[in-house]
């Protein structure tokens, strides 16, 4: 019987299966952790990768806010009295409302986040600037571009700087980490398309004269 017992017992054992080695090949591979800054967000802080540029961005930042050139618009509308000159400035004046309010509204709408890496330290800023989409920078930089290109005369220079400093204030957007790339991508197609919507309801000089006359007097 010890004889039965021990041939059975050495079968079970042949009948077992190895234990299954674990293969490197089967392993599973942990995720690998959040990069700490966004692709292109290299100047969200000081201490980014290209922080050092942070204040440049700032200025440019700073160079399209939108209350800033409604205060210059209003200003230049207070020192010019030329007719056609009012003209440009009021229907300039005119875009720049139509862009923050349309801007706001979509905002509201959509109500899409900031990017992780965005530091909040933006000046004179509304409830709705909370959120991303579309980048109001860059509708406004495409906006005034196309606007000085084709309002002010012909002097080359200054159509290349408008050009060049609008591209400028809507890659900063990335730079900073203020926006995603669609938002800056959507904000520059509605910025264009804003000036063509506000040239067809272009403002006459006749009106304008007649709306303003009483705060700028004879206008010539």
């Amino acid at each position: 019987m010890s004889t039965e017992s021990s041939v059975r017992e050495r079968t079970s054992v042949r009948e077992k299966k190895p234990a299954e080695v674990p293969n490197d090949k089967t392993k599973v591979k942990e995720p690998s952790p959040a990069p700490e800054w966004n692709q292109l967000a290299l100047c969200a802080t000081n201490d980014a990768p290209l922080g050092i540029l942070r204040p440049i961005m700032i200025v440019l930042e700073i160079s399209c806010h939108g209350l800033l050139w409604i205060v210059a618009t209003i200003t230049m509308l207070m020192c010019i009295h030329k007719a056609n000159h009012v003209e440009i400035v009021f229907n300039l004046f005119f875009g720049l409302i139509f862009d923050i309010l349309l801007v706001c509204l979509i905002k509201w709408l959509v109500q899409r986040q900031r990017p992780s890496a965005n530091y909040m330290d933006m000046v004179a800023t509304s409830k709705v600037d909370q959120y991303s989409f579309p980048s109001g920078h860059a509708t406004r930089a495409c906006y005034l571009a196309i606007f000085i290109a084709k309002q002010v005369p012909d002097t080359r220079k200054l159509i290349v700087f408008t050009y060049t400093w609008a591209a400028f204030v809507c890659f900063s957007r990335l730079l900073l980490g203020r926006h995603h790339f669609t938002d800056v991508l959507c904000g520059c197609i509605i910025g264009v398309l804003e000036f063509y919507v506000l040239e067809m309801l272009w403002i006459s000089q006749s009106t304008c004269s007649f709306i303003l006359s009483p705060l700028l007097g004879e206008l010539v």
